[in-house]
C-alpha cells in the first residue's frame, strides 16, 4: 500500500476486446505502454470504467498477469 501511495500519475483504463467480446491483448499492451510514455507510474485495470463485470475470470487473469502483477507498482516496472 505504502507503494501505491508514492504514486504520481495513476490511470483507470478501458480493457479493450475484440468485435466477438473477446479481450484485446494486442490492443492492451498498446494502451499500457501509451500510458507508460506519457508519465503514468501505475495503471488500474479490469473494471474500474465498466467492463470488468462483463469480464471472465479467465479474462481477469489474463489482464493482469500480462500487466505483470496485481500491484500496480510491480505490474508497471515489469511492463516496462
Amino acid at each position: 500500500m505504502e507503494d501505491i501511495k508514492k504514486l504520481k500519475l495513476t490511470t483507470a483504463i478501458k480493457t479493450p476486446s475484440l468485435l466477438d467480446h473477446r479481450f484485446d491483448l494486442k490492443a492492451y499492451h498498446k494502451l499500457v505502454h501509451y500510458q507508460i510514455k506519457h508519465g503514468v507510474e501505475g495503471v488500474i485495470v479490469c473494471g474500474t470504467t465498466g467492463e470488468g463485470q462483463l469480464m471472465g475470470w479467465d479474462e481477469h487473469i489474463m489482464v493482469i498477469g500480462n500487466a505483470g502483477s496485481n500491484s500496480t507498482g510491480e505490474a508497471m516496472h515489469a511492463t516496462e
